[in-house]
């Protein structure tokens, strides 16, 4: 409302108001421009109407008078209605800036009296009915006056702009080419009269957006399907770049597409060529708009159609880039979250077809910014988020009848979406640089933190009730790989979470450089989480020969770097959890000898030289590493036969197939391994010289290999006291650890004893 208080001047004790604020001076200019207009079209229309008219043109113009007045005869009358429509809004702003004088006057006049009133008897001022009451009461009751009589200018004033629209497109044709230059002169835009319409523009595009709603509405006498399609492209092109005007377009704009099916729809189902165009050209604009801030209020009160109406714009304009890395990516994200929860916000009864494309093409238009994944990820919704589309994703197989007779109906995937496009948006909430202290590292946590938790809660997800079974099938291959993905980029946060934690969140790391973000799950979370992306074979040991080069890194961080960066507790738990979760699995007899050999193979490469220096990518297994091993039918093959020793029977398969989950321990001596992987860190670290030490470092590769000379050379060097050295004192800084140290880091979280 206009009707603002302020401070009274004087010591009067009542506000002062201003119900009537714009000034009248400003609004005569604009009637002298609308008037001069309405002068020059009357003057064209007199002089072609004379021409026409003129008895002498046969003289001049022969056989070809005739065509001309035929082909001209329409223009005067075009004109005219040019001319009424400049009259018309000349008018309407004219009696708007009289409506202006005559409020401002008689508004001033009563509050100068109640003003007046009130100094001289100041105890009137309070109270029911007092004179404040009053005065508010006039100042209100003014500017709901002042709206009425700007509303009705405004309203005018559309009508004509209208009016000389229609005039235009008439006067385009190609039979007035030659007079083009002449008439669309007089005919332009109304909005480009100057800055004096500026107080109307509110009015002007609130009008027109009226009739666009009635329109989509079905309201009797709304305009028609083109009238609609002309008017969507012209008020972008006028006001698209007017913050104020997506508030209230935003919501029209989003019924948009469901409009145009109505009325345009091919029996393919797909929308004709000038449709598309448009839905591309109002895409990109609402791209623009998001961009700009201008959308941030939109998506909390739309429900229904109209978020789905939102999805194809955004997939209209092709490209969730155009959307950028600010407001726009929030109101990606915001988009996608609202559609995931179709329950709550989406009260939508269509086809479950059209729900899952708008829910598809949010999740592609997030996925192509990146920024909005992680947004919609890390937000408040960001847990159910990721929860719904896990469980969306798998099937799901109902067990119908009891007793005797029993029916299985496969009823699929809640969510019809290809993986591959969940499995994309999930990938790209994973931060894509080493975490820091600023909000995208702290957001990149919490998304990661809460994908951590959803799939925790779906590895143990049961949606049976009292009436109906369900039995809950396996993620897709591809969501399944987004999952282990984060089991890799996050395998730091993993390993504090493997540590006997009982809480979770994210916070900065006071005691690392620069107090990066992490997270932290709980143990549970942790286990429940590595159980499901470690739920075939193949990933179970290709993870965990990825985890334990982790260890090995972290020993060769601790020994460089010191006290201060030696997290290799945290990793011995997390080698620890990642076994019990491979010996927690009930597989067949074929997938123990998969899980077997995958282990061993990846083992095998960490001694052989394929892990520490670049791992690359196996086949199947993301983050592990083949080295020189090869592949057969989809199963890890070991490279290296039955033979004599702890190395022969590190690849000994001969008894697998008889062989429980629990005989990777037998196979392994977990003691030997402890000490392998701390003594391959401290090598790899420079603090160990084992340059004298034949036959416990691999010639070629450079990596610990197990052995007689290892064991004897473990017998006498196994308290070598590591990490940086004291200048002054020549020794290793306080709170290093010696190798030994290391190993009975991973042996005490193995629970074993030598």
């Amino acid at each position: 409302m206009n009707a603002v208080a302020a401070p009274s001047a004087g010591g009067v004790p009542l506000p002062t108001y201003n119900p009537w604020p714009d000034d009248p001076g400003q609004f005569d200019a604009v009637v002298a421009g609308l008037t001069a207009r309405e002068d020059d079209v009357e003057e064209v229309r007199v002089s072609l109407s004379g021409l026409l008219g003129d008895p002498s043109m046969n003289a001049w113009m022969g056989k070809s008078a005739d065509a001309f007045r035929s082909t001209l005869s329409p223009v005067p009358g075009l004109l005219g209605k040019m001319g009424d429509a400049y009259s018309q809004a000349a008018s309407a702003v004219r009696a708007f800036a009289q409506k202006l004088r005559d409020g401002k006057a008689s508004f001033a006049k009563v509050q100068s009296s109640l003003h007046a009133e009130a100094a001289s008897a100041p105890q009137t001022v309070d109270g029911p009915g007092g004179l404040a009451e009053q005065l508010a009461h006039q100042a209100q009751n003014a500017a709901g006056d002042y709206q009425s009589a700007m509303r009705a200018a405004a309203s005018a004033v559309a009508n004509a702009d209208d009016e000389l629209r229609s005039v235009r497109t008439a006067l385009s044709d190609p039979r007035y080419a030659s007079f083009n230059a002449t008439f669309t002169k007089a005919g332009g835009n109304l909005t480009d009269l100057g800055a004096g319409l500026e107080h109307l523009g509110d009015g002007i595009y609130e009008a027109q957006i009226q009739s666009l709603n009635d329109a989509m509405n079905n309201a009797p006498g709304a305009l028609p399907p083109d009238a609609v399609r002309a008017e969507l492209q012209d008020m972008v092109n006028q006001y698209g770049n007017i913050p104020d005007f997506w508030l209230a377009f935003g919501p029209v704009a989003a019924k948009v597409p469901g409009y145009l099916d109505q009325h345009d729809k091919l029996p393919d189902g797909s929308l004709p060529p000038a449709d598309q165009a448009l839905m591309s050209m109002l895409g990109k604009a609402t791209a623009k708009a998001a961009s700009a801030g201008d959308l941030n209020l939109l998506i909390a009160p739309t429900t229904g159609a109209g978020l789905l109406g939102l999805a194809r714009l955004v997939a209209a304009d092709g490209n969730g880039k155009d959307f950028g890395d600010g407001d726009g990516a929030q109101f990606l994200a915001d988009l996608t979250t609202k559609l995931s929860d179709e329950t709550a916000n989406l009260p939508f009864n269509g086809p479950t077809d059209v729900y899952d494309a708008a829910l598809s093409q949010a999740l592609t238009a997030a996925t192509q910014d990146g920024t909005a994944a992680r947004l919609a990820l890390s937000g408040d919704g960001g847990l159910k988020l990721a929860t719904q589309l896990l469980e969306g994703s798998a099937p799901i197989t109902e067990t119908v009848g009891a007793y005797y007779t029993t029916m299985n109906e496969n009823e699929g995937p809640h969510l019809v979406i290809d993986p591959n496009t969940i499995a994309g948006f999930l990938n790209a909430a994973i931060l894509a640089k080493t975490p820091g202290s600023d909000p995208a590292s702290q957001q990149g946590m919490q998304a990661a933190l809460n994908v951590v938790r959803a799939t925790a809660a779906f590895s143990s997800w049961d949606p049976s009730n009292n009436e109906h079974i369900y039995t809950v099938g396996p993620l897709p291959d591809s969501i399944r790989g987004a999952l282990y993905n984060y089991g890799n980029a996050y395998s730091f946060d993993l390993a504090q979470s493997a540590a006997d934690s009982h809480t979770d969140g994210v916070l900065p790391r006071g005691d690392m450089p620069g107090n990066p973000y992490d997270f932290v799950a709980t143990t549970d979370e942790t286990k429940a989480f590595l159980d499901e992306i470690m739920s075939d074979p193949k990933s179970a040991g290709g993870f965990q020969g990825f985890v334990q080069a982790q260890y090995s890194d972290a020993v060769k961080a601790a020994i460089q770097g010191g006290p201060q960066l030696d997290f290799t507790p945290n990793y011995a738990n997390l080698v620890a959890l990642t076994q019990s979760v491979v010996n927690g699995k009930h597989l067949s007899a074929a997938q123990q000898v998969d899980a077997t050999n995958a282990n061993h193979q990846v083992m095998f490469n960490m001694l052989a030289g394929a892990l520490g220096n670049a791992p690359g990518p196996a086949d199947g297994i993301p983050g592990a590493s083949v080295g020189i091993v090869q592949t057969l039918d989809g199963l890890l093959q070991p490279t290296v036969g039955p033979g004599a020793g702890p190395i022969g029977r590190f690849f000994d398969t001969t008894h697998a197939a008889q062989a429980t989950i629990d005989n990777m321990n037998a196979n392994i001596s977990q003691v030997d391994l402890a000490r392998l992987l701390a003594t391959q860190g401290a090598y790899d670290s420079g603090k160990l010289d084992l340059a004298d030490s034949p036959g416990i470092v691999d010639a070629t590769t450079r990596k610990v290999v197990y052995g007689p000379a290892f064991q004897s050379w473990w017998g006498n060097h196994e308290n070598t006291p590591l990490g940086p050295i004291n200048p002054k004192t020549g020794e290793p800084v306080d709170g290093s650890k010696s190798l030994e140290t290391y190993a009975i880091q991973v042996q005490n979280a193995f629970g074993l004893h030598q």
